[in-house]
């Protein structure tokens, strides 16, 4: 009798298959499907995503939810992207991250949230208009350490504007460009 062998699951797996459903999910039609069918492949890998830890023994970390949670704020659905950071990833307990600082990784931190996982959750919070979540969250962000970059905060600014009632079309460098200019003249 010949003995199958045993397939392990790599994380590079876990996150190829998320991908691809987050991909699935943006390239569906959006003229003529409704929000709940592009969500199918999204709850399809949140529910792969969330089995990890159980089946595959590996841990779960922000590079893993951080991707779906964008693709569920990008339908709108800021609430779900929200719950998906909050409550499968726990506050970090130390400072900056590897790449930033000179700090040696704390093990504590692997499922910990990351600075792209808090601006996720800035980002949601001014989605909807909240701007006292969206306050709460960058402090949670900084008193853990992580601040924002440029990056973050064109982010938010776009993000802000697209929601006020008076849009301004410049952006925030052009602003303040334009800002410096006026003083020279």
């Amino acid at each position: 009798r010949r003995v199958q062998p045993r397939v392990s699951v790599t994380d590079n797996m876990m996150l190829s298959c998320m991908y691809a459903c987050v991909r699935g999910s943006k390239n569906m039609d959006t003229t003529e499907t409704a929000v709940e069918e592009r969500r199918l492949p999204l709850d399809a890998a949140r529910a792969l995503i969330l089995q990890i830890e159980s089946k595959h023994n590996l841990p779960l970390v922000a590079r893993h939810l951080n991707p779906l949670a964008a693709a569920y704020q990008q339908l709108g659905l800021v609430k779900d992207a929200s719950e998906l950071l909050q409550h499968n990833l726990a506050d970090r307990t130390s400072g900056s991250e590897p790449e930033v600082g000179q700090n040696p990784l704390n093990v504590n931190d692997i499922c910990a949230k990351n600075k792209a996982s808090y601006a996720l959750l800035v980002k949601g919070a001014v989605l909807q208009g909240d701007f006292s979540e969206a306050v709460d969250a960058l402090t949670d962000m900084t008193e853990a350490g992580l601040y924002p970059n440029e990056r973050n905060l064109n982010a938010w600014t776009e993000v802000s504007e697209r929601k006020s009632k008076h849009r301004n079309t410049r952006g925030r460098k052009k602003k303040r460009d334009d800002y410096w200019l006026e003083r020279v003249r």
